[in-house]
């Protein structure tokens, strides 16, 4: 079996788990947010830069608004992702499920990227869904009101963009690690230590030496340095090369490993 045809079982699969349906949880939080906007509450809201900035006082644009609330729905983002990897491929390894794919594909590598490519393919997915939904909450709840500047694209809107593509790198980086650490750990334990890595990783921007290697810390950066010509580049390759490494250390033990149904 060819490695497209699996990626669209592995999609297919995915569809009719209803552990998917844990992505509906991102369209909450903004939800909440615009009714709460709408009525006047006064949120204060992180721009993702040192400090913060009052959205009353300031306004955003739409796409503004958007990588705002994307900061703030993070923890659900990557909580999900990491329950989904762990559920797709550490749970198949524990009931034994993924050896009747093997008997069937023989491949293992494809069983591993396929399953990753799915993964990749429906965190895309969730996050353009969710980049349509807080911009029509914008427009329908908060266009303009005192959180809202009633633009499209703000000054730093590619900055913006540059924001949610880089949470997305990072989500593929936390998929790659929860399936290295599901070939030795069972569902649970590689859920819960792979989200454990991630939320300390969001520590690691006290440490100077460090920080620009780890993928969480880079939307922030973007902001920060929004207008100083900087460059993202030699990151998305730096953090596409973890996602090859760890995928290639994967696929090298998961050959070797003894599965049992």
């Amino acid at each position: 079996m060819s490695l497209f045809s699996n990626i669209k079982i592995e999609l297919i699969k995915l569809y009719y788990k209803k552990s998917s349906l844990l992505l509906l949880l991102l369209l909450a939080l903004p939800l909440f947010f615009g009714i709460g906007m709408m009525f006047g509450a006064s949120f204060f809201v992180s721009d993702g830069s040192e400090g913060g900035v009052d959205a009353v006082s300031s306004g955003l644009s739409a796409i503004e608004f958007s990588a705002n609330m994307l900061g703030q729905a993070k923890y659900v983002l990557f909580l999900v992702v990491i329950i989904l990897a762990a559920i797709s491929f550490a749970g198949e390894i524990e009931n034994g499920q993924i050896k009747s794919e093997i008997t069937r594909i023989c491949a293992r590598w494809k069983i591993l990227l396929s399953k990753y490519f799915a993964l990749i393919i429906v965190t895309a997915l969730a996050l353009i869904v969710f980049l349509l939904w807080t911009i029509l909450i914008y427009y329908s709840m908060l266009r303009g009101s005192a959180y809202s500047n009633g633009t499209f694209w703000g000054a730093y809107g590619a900055a913006q963009i540059k924001y949610m593509v880089f949470m997305f790198i990072g989500a593929a980086v936390s998929i790659a690690s929860t399936f290295i650490l599901g070939l030795k750990l069972k569902t649970f334990p590689c859920f819960a230590l792979s989200y454990i890595l991630w939320f300390v990783s969001l520590y690691t921007d006290f440490f100077e030496q460090i920080k620009m290697l780890i993928p969480i810390n880079i939307p922030d950066v973007i902001l920060e340095r929004a207008g100083e010509g900087f460059s993202t580049l030699p990151y998305t390759g730096l953090f596409l090369a973890y996602c090859l490494v760890i995928l290639i250390l994967s696929a090298f033990i998961f050959e070797r490993m003894d599965i049992r149904a």
